[in-house]
């Protein structure tokens, strides 16, 4: 690369490292995409405190969609306004934690300081004692059932819609950027005193640009992105590459992305073999020593069947197994294999024309499954 860093001095580069980790790491407020959804809730939250509405949001979205990064957003915009300072208490409850009624409306209870205006008083149920603490903060009984749902890479309602590669993209330079400002907290309050020199902030900024254009990491963040599109794991990614950073590498390169990626890439054959049985594996070695001694030729039961023999034969701790159950245990492999290596194909690989011609099962000399005609 053409950017060194070798006369930079080792306080920027650990300044640099400890802000970004905490720029990728920290729980964000900001919520990107999904506007129409946003300002739906926004507008939900807004009625709720300035008109004393009662109103119900049920958030559906699956794991890593930005439910609760949406919420913490509208509660910090709504939260600078004076009327939400003054007439909204939150409260927050955790489904893990507060398992029951009884522990919800206690916790409840106590981040509403009601302690004491419920202390001596018996509820019959849970909705009673709900009402009371509802009644001693004077809520209106309106109330309305609505649902939203999250879509993880929906960008429609952006004003300049792009995929979901391409939006990583985008993230990946922001995450990895320093700010023009001359004191990035100005950004980023996390370091009051983190003031970084702005020639190496434009030095910084034009390497992540080149490596954001170089192909080998368009093509990590692609795969990565195939793999798992949660936004989480991707921060977890960047902060292990970040980490790198120290007196002996001063800079980013494309070999840190690379194997960072593979600490966050499964194992294709470890996923293709954990599925089957003990004496499945066996019969998998079987077809390794055959493909070995007979130069790759197609299998068939009855050649797996006779090295399987030969194999058992060889230690008496094995206990003999009858042929219908070999036989069984044989399909089993060609199917859960089949299923698992077009998954691969599919997410890592193009998928052949002809894969639903391929009939006979085999395993070549890389210890990949593979099938021919």
């Amino acid at each position: 690369m053409a950017i060194s860093f070798d006369n930079q001095d080792i306080n920027t580069i650990m300044l640099t490292r400890k802000y970004l980790k905490k720029k990728i790491l920290y729980p964000e407020t900001k919520f990107r995409h999904h506007v129409q959804e946003r300002a739906h809730v926004l507008d939900c939250v807004k009625r709720t405190v300035e008109n004393g509405e009662s109103n119900s949001l049920l958030l559906l979205g699956p794991r890593g969609s930005g439910k609760t990064t949406l919420i913490n957003s509208v509660l910090t915009e709504l939260s600078s306004t004076k009327n939400f300072q003054d007439n909204a208490l939150i409260v927050n409850l955790h489904g893990l934690v507060h398992t029951d009624d009884r522990l919800a409306l206690k916790d409840a209870t106590r981040q509403m300081q009601l302690e004491h205006a419920s202390e001596g008083k018996v509820f019959n149920t849970f909705a009673e004692n709900l009402t009371f603490l509802l009644d001693c903060l004077k809520v209106k009984s309106r109330f309305s059932h609505r649902q939203i749902f999250l879509y993880p890479g929906d960008t429609s309602e952006s004003e300049t819609p792009i995929s979901a590669v391409e939006d990583r993209l985008e993230l990946f330079k922001e995450l990895l950027t320093l700010p023009e400002d001359e004191n990035v907290n100005e950004t980023e309050q996390a370091n009051k005193d983190c003031n970084i020199d702005p020639k190496f902030r434009a030095i910084w900024n034009k390497q992540i640009v080149n490596l954001a254009d170089n192909p080998t990491v368009q093509n990590v963040l692609k795969m990565m992105h195939k793999h798992d599109g949660i936004e989480r794991k991707f921060r977890n990614f960047l902060a292990v590459v970040i980490s790198s950073l120290g007196n002996n590498h001063k800079e980013l390169e494309v070999d840190d992305f690379v194997k960072a990626s593979k600490m966050f890439s499964p194992n294709t054959k470890v996923l293709m073999l954990e599925v089957l049985s003990v004496l499945e594996m066996c019969l998998i070695i079987a077809m390794k020593h055959e493909t070995e001694i007979y130069d790759g030729e197609p299998l068939n039961f009855e050649k797996v069947l006779s090295r399987f023999l030969k194999f058992a034969s060889r230690t008496s701790a094995m206990e003999s197994v009858q042929r219908p159950v070999i036989m069984k245990a044989f399909e089993h492999i060609k199917v859960n294999i089949l299923k698992l290596y077009l998954l691969y194909l599919y997410i890592f690989e193009s998928l052949p024309d002809n894969i639903f011609l391929l009939t006979e099962f085999r395993v070549d000399n890389t210890n990949r499954a593979s099938f021919t005609n």
